[in-house]
């Protein structure tokens, strides 16, 4: 049995399997080292006795295993790891050495620390692992290699608390980082010595990144500044977050990152310096990798400029060895030392985009080639090259864009429209940018003055770049909002574009196989909806220290119950509940209730009521003076022409063709109440009883024990199956009555974690616990998501897994 795929990519792709099967399940890594001794035994048998296929198959079992091996084996460490620490309330002290790049912005300071010892209550214990150091109010000077004693509040990073949302846990461990650590100024931070890291770091990598910023900052200011930075060295801290979605949502982020495009000017420039001096072929090559090296550890060693910088050095070696490597080949090589490396890296955005865009440019552009070659031919013939590379970089855009489109619309919810456009004016304007950005570096270290001149001009075209992609991002047809796709349609858009791939190259059978295998998957995705009941899905988001409840109905309809807080920092509109909205989808809201005008239940409403199509606010009938948000958020809506309702006690609240909610507080006297005394806001609460089928939900709000004595009366017709627990899990509200009336087979409590206030309140929860209820808090479990048809009902693990109830 022979074979024509490359063998690199037969080897990486049992790897990549056994590494999503080993962040799944745990089996133990003794278990799996004597599972590879056996497959290594039978590889011999195999071998000896020439059963080819039998060998090939436990040759793929063995590569499974071993990037299963190596996924247990990255999240193993030792007992005094700094992950496995339980982080205390009381600031802690960390000793230890500085082992990256220290990062000064306006904000703050922030570098990783590569532990050694920690101070908890006095007591001295020896520890490892990485940690993130964020310092708001910095004074002093740090730098790489220093070691230090520092003191702060040190806890787990937030990991995934919210479907849609961003997984900052797992990115740092990815990044090699297991804790943060937060301190208000450097007062308790002390340098205890100097040059305690790595040689070639400290001496050669860091000063020349410095150098490189240096002399940038001194030539430029502001974005032209800060894009230079990202594009030279991957330093992206200073670029505005506006400036960034502005080249995500026109399709041309992939400019910023440090990859191809950069690791091919430091080949081509240490090519030509190389063959200038006339050294030999041998150490020619030697010294290129040792640059590209160089190279990698200078912008940050990023998985896409690794593997670029892996790819350009196979290539190299290849020369050296005079050997062809091909592309797909070259790839897998570095698709398979990134991820024995580090495993982790598989489930990085930015590691599958950039191994998705490489491989469709090598299989899609080939096949584009082979369509347009008569066309190519005549131009080739009429000597219009210009339009040749016009041509081919069109190609290469296409071809990137189509492989990485589901990537696109998965992660970020956009399909971009003008990017094949705009990727023939960024893509070689950068190639300019970067050019002139690497000559006027090298040429400020001979000569400062004429260096900081040649990326003065460069800024200026720095600035075209940032005008056209500005204005490119406010056109109508710039991008397309879309719902995260799923992963069967994935599956199906793949197969098409193999099949496309199968059709130029003439593998009729191949191609006869795709499309028979993509009618079968479009028809199991067009009758999927008959044989799924109608269910409502119920999204309690984690807020923090607020409160955010999305029920979505059969028929599309949804209903918004308050929205979380905005800060000067934090806008949990725009950055919890939009992205989730997003990627499934939503584009209307049919009613947006804010149960009182407190920040932490209204605070995200203005970014949802501007960015989406609001038809119905509903809210409780207070003075329009009772706040400032309440004047604020009025008066938004008034503006966008937004329904505004103030139901009372007994009212029904309507959402789509199905959607009811009956009101059970407040009444008119209690408003009356509460307008007369604003410091009783919570008291005005809208409290909602929300049926579907036999399945009850009643949301509290803030309401207090003072508003549940009177919406008590309704008896019986409070008990319900999900009992949202009021004011954030207070003593104030909640009462056993209320309680009694209720029971609830689950209680959620919306709370931040380590909350200022204290909450929730440890009665009340054990008081919960003890009848028999189930406990749900979004401080602990992030957030909680329910699907109902009307009789049965599931709690969703929406981090993967589904608990039958």
């Amino acid at each position: 049995m022979k074979t024509q795929l490359p063998p690199a990519l037969l080897t990486i792709v049992p790897i990549i399997l056994g590494i999503i099967i080993g962040k799944y399940i745990q089996v133990g890594i003794v278990c799996l080292y004597i599972t590879i001794l056996l497959l290594f035994f039978f590889l011999i048998i195999a071998y000896r006795f020439y059963k080819y296929i039998i060998f090939f198959v436990l040759v793929q079992l063995a590569l499974v295993a071993l990037g299963w091996v190596r996924m247990e084996q990255s999240n193993r460490f030792p007992q005094t790891h700094i992950g496995y620490i339980a982080f205390p309330e009381e600031p802690v002290a960390i000793e230890g050495t500085v082992c990256g790049p220290v990062v000064y912005t306006k904000e703050k300071t922030t570098f990783s620390l590569k532990s050694d010892s920690i101070w908890i209550d006095y007591n001295v214990t020896a520890c490892s692992g990485n940690i993130k150091v964020t310092i708001y109010n910095m004074s002093k000077t740090l730098k790489y290699g220093d070691h230090i004693v520092c003191k702060g509040n040190l806890r787990a990073p937030p990991g995934l608390r919210n479907p849609g949302g961003f997984d900052y846990r797992s990115y740092l461990a990815a990044n090699g980082i297991h804790a943060i650590m937060s301190m208000e100024s450097d007062v308790m931070l002390q340098v205890l010595a100097e040059n305690k890291g790595k040689m070639l770091l400290q001496a050669g990598v860091y000063p020349v990144r410095r150098f490189v910023l240096d002399v940038v900052n001194k030539s430029l200011t502001r974005q032209p500044a800060a894009l230079l930075k990202g594009l030279l060295v991957g330093a992206r801290e200073d670029i505005h977050t506006e400036l960034y979605n502005a080249f995500a949502n026109v399709g041309v982020i992939h400019v910023l990152a440090v990859s191809g495009l950069h690791v091919g000017f430091i080949l081509i420039g240490l090519n030509f310096i190389f063959k200038t001096l006339g050294v030999s072929p041998g150490y020619k090559g030697m010294l290129t990798l040792a640059g590209l090296y160089f190279f990698v550890l200078l912008t940050g060693s990023h998985p896409p400029v690794v593997r670029a910088a892996i790819m350009a050095g196979t290539y190299t070696v290849g020369k050296m060895l005079h050997r062809r490597a091909t592309a797909v080949n070259t790839l897998s090589i570095a698709m398979m030392i990134i991820l024995l490396l580090n495993p982790l890296d598989l489930f990085q955005v930015g590691f599958q985009l950039s191994c998705t865009a490489v491989l469709g440019i090598v299989l899609l552009y080939g096949a584009f080639s082979r369509w347009l070659k008569p066309v190519i031919t005549q131009l080739y013939e009429q000597d219009h090259r210009f339009l040749i590379n016009v041509i081919r970089l069109f190609l290469v855009s296409l071809a990137a864009q189509l492989a990485t489109l589901p990537l696109t619309a998965w992660y970020f919810g956009r399909v971009p429209v003008v990017s094949l456009l705009l990727n023939l004016l960024i893509v070689p304007l950068t190639m300019v940018v970067v050019s002139a950005g690497f000559v006027g570096v090298i040429i400020a270290a001979l000569f400062q003055p004429l260096g900081v001149l040649i990326l003065w001009l460069d800024g200026w075209l720095l600035r075209v770049m940032i005008w056209i992609v500005e204005w490119s991002s406010v056109l109508p047809f710039a991008g397309l909002q879309t719902a995260r796709p799923s992963l069967l349609w994935i599956l199906i858009y793949f197969a098409m574009l193999a099949s496309v791939l199968a059709a130029a190259f003439n593998r009729k059978q191949v191609f006869k196989g795709l499309v028979f295998g993509i009618l079968v998957l479009i028809t199991i995705n067009v009758w999927k909806p008959v044989f799924t009941q109608d269910k409502l899905k119920v999204t309690f988001f984690d807020v923090g220290q607020g409160d955010a409840a999305l029920f979505e109905y059969p028929d599309g309809s949804t209903m918004l119950i308050d929205c979380g807080e905005k800060t000067e920092y934090f806008d949990c509109g725009e950055q919890i509940v939009a992205p989730y909205l997003r990627q499934n989808g939503i584009q209307t809201l049919d009613v947006l209730v804010v149960t009182h005008t407190h920040s932490d239940h209204c605070g995200g409403a203005p970014f949802l009521i501007r960015n989406l199509d609001v038809k119905s606010l509903v809210w409780p009938a207070t003075s329009d003076t009772i706040n400032a948000l309440k004047i604020q958020l009025d008066s938004l809506a008034r503006s966008l022409n937004v329904e505004r309702t103030n139901p009372f006690a007994g009212d029904i609240i309507e959402c789509g063709k199905y959607g009811k909610a009956m009101v059970l507080h407040p009444d008119s006297g209690m408003i009356g109440y509460v307008n007369e005394h604003p410091a009783e806001l919570n008291n005005a609460s809208l409290v909602l009883l929300i049926p579907w089928g036999n399945f009850k939900f009643l949301m509290t709000g803030d309401a207090e024990k003072e508003s549940e004595i009177q919406y008590l009366q309704y008896g019986n017709l409070l008990k319900c199956d999900v009992l949202k627990i009021g004011h954030h899990g207070s003593d104030t509200a909640t009462g056993e009555a209320l309680l009694d009336k209720t029971s609830p087979q689950f209680a959620i409590v919306s709370v931040g974690q380590r909350n200022r206030f204290g909450l929730p309140s440890d009665s009340l929860m054990m008081e919960i616990q003890d009848r028999s209820t189930r406990l749900l808090r979004t401080d602990l479990d992030g957030a909680v998501v329910i699907e109902t048809d009307g009789s049965m009902f599931e709690l969703i693990d929406w981090k993967g897994f589904r608990l039958h109830l």
